[in-house]
């Protein structure tokens, strides 16, 4: 009877370690979607920063998307269009819209600390139960060898 019980524990402490380990590539996976937003605000941060030195009517190089630009005049140097959320866009002065992406970027970097946070504490918890396993399984052959 204490087999059964022994044997049922094991296969539940596999299905754990199982499932915690999907969670954890899933928490891997939303991290690096989190690391590339931040990269792409930080680019859009320096963009805006390099907007302020150009004047109007200069022509630039503007990226449109896998690493293909197209040549662009300059008509406004104090205003830029920026996503607020929604799939609304709305004009806003260069340092209103560098204010928004700073703190989207504030945000984020919050966000990417409590995922490493979470995913560290999710592998010290997998470490541990695999240990545990090992132990079970360690004791069961020794209960069977000797």
């Amino acid at each position: 009877m204490e087999e059964d019980f022994k044997e049922k524990e094991m296969q539940r402490k596999y299905l754990q370690i199982q499932l915690s380990k999907e969670q954890f590539s899933n928490m891997l996976s939303e991290k690096t979607l989190i690391e590339e937003r931040l990269t792409e605000i930080a680019g859009a941060m320096e963009s805006l920063e390099k907007i302020k030195d150009l004047k109007q009517g200069q022509e630039i190089w503007t990226p449109i998307g896998s690493g293909s630009f197209i040549e662009s005049d300059i008509t406004n140097v104090k205003e830029v269009a920026i996503g607020i959320g929604a799939g609304v866009i709305v004009k806003k002065k260069i340092e209103d819209a560098s204010e928004l992406l700073k703190s989207r970027l504030d945000i984020l970097v919050s966000i990417n600390n409590q995922f490493s946070h979470e995913i560290n504490k999710l592998a010290r918890q997998i470490e541990e139960s695999e240990r545990e396993l090992e132990g079970m399984l360690k004791e069961k052959q020794e209960g069977i060898g000797g």
